[in-house]
């Protein structure tokens, strides 16, 4: 083989490495738009998920906001239920120990009409305290939705800046 034939064949081999390295260059650029595409379409799809999550936790602190004002309402009026109760028996038991005789507004018919009065009122309390903490239970509920609500908001930003 002459010095010429060297000549060429290096002159070929450098020329099929050009255009091997070209082509795997071109297949590094392809595989790098394909994984570029799939990210974005992950983060976008990330952030939907984010905001259907946001909503979701935006209908469950109004939720829970309703439970507090039910909770409330509820305690309001089973109170006054108790209230009415509470008088209705004392009414029973004036009406009982007047039919017996007794003296109703002295001694012990008092004390046991008072009694009553007394026990009523510390059941209406205790009902209205009950559903007061109910309520600022559902109310703490209600501003971790919110705060569940914003995270996900952020994220959803987070996940749209991925691009």
């Amino acid at each position: 083989m002459g010095v010429e034939t060297l000549a060429i064949a290096s002159i070929a081999a450098t020329a099929v490495g050009t255009v091997m390295s070209m082509a795997s260059s071109a297949q590094q650029a392809r595989s790098a738009k394909q994984q570029a595409t799939y990210q974005n379409a992950m983060a976008k799809n990330n952030a939907q998920i984010s905001a259907n999550n946001e909503a979701a936790a935006l209908r469950n602190k109004t939720g829970a906001e309703k439970a507090a004002s039910d909770a409330i309402a509820r305690g309001r009026e089973t109170g006054i239920q108790n209230d009415l109760a509470t008088k209705q028996l004392i009414g029973r038991q004036r009406a009982v120990m007047a039919a017996n005789g007794i003296l109703v507004d002295t001694g012990s018919a008092l004390d046991i009409t008072s009694d009553t009065a007394s026990i009523g009122k510390i059941d209406t309390l205790r009902i209205q305290t009950n559903a007061e903490r109910e309520a600022a239970a559902r109310e703490a509920q209600a501003q971790n939705f919110g705060t569940e609500a914003q995270n996900f908001d952020i994220a959803s930003k987070n996940n749209l800046n991925v691009n």
